[in-house]
């Protein structure tokens, strides 16, 4: 019985092989070179840009809907930083929301620890959130 191949169930295994050589990386660099493949990019871009993100100008009234009385919501959480973060990434003070890249550069910490405090802090409001719903 024949050993069975590397990418039996794999449908792109191949594929992946051929553009890890040296032809099919040269092949993969012209290919992205030519206008039609930019032209696809670009497309893709329009199509999902901010798919997954809510627009800056309504964050406020997002978390408003959300969550309820910002000032309330935020005493629930304890820790300083988090709070600081949900402040100005949703615009509750006094200042217009922030995206994640200035407000690291604000606080001096990286854009990755800025997102983990963002969604640690959202977490525990969701908790919050569910268990008033459930009451």
């Amino acid at each position: 019985m024949p050993r069975p191949k590397k990418y039996d169930n794999d449908l792109y295994g191949p594929q992946r092989a051929y553009f890890k050589t040296e032809k099919g990386k040269a092949a993969l660099k012209k290919a992205q070179g030519t206008e039609k493949f930019k032209e696809q990019k670009r497309e893709w871009w329009r199509k999902n840009r901010g798919k997954n993100s809510i627009p800056r100008t309504n964050r406020k009234q997002f978390f408003i809907d959300t969550y309820g009385d910002p000032h309330y919501s935020l005493q629930i959480i304890e820790d300083e930083a988090q709070r600081k973060v949900v402040e100005l990434y949703f615009g509750l003070s006094d200042d217009p929301p922030m995206t994640q890249t200035a407000i690291a550069n604000k606080l001096g910490t990286s854009i990755a620890t800025v997102s983990r405090t963002n969604k640690e802090a959202l977490e525990k409001l969701e908790t919050l959130k569910q268990s008033v719903a459930n009451n």
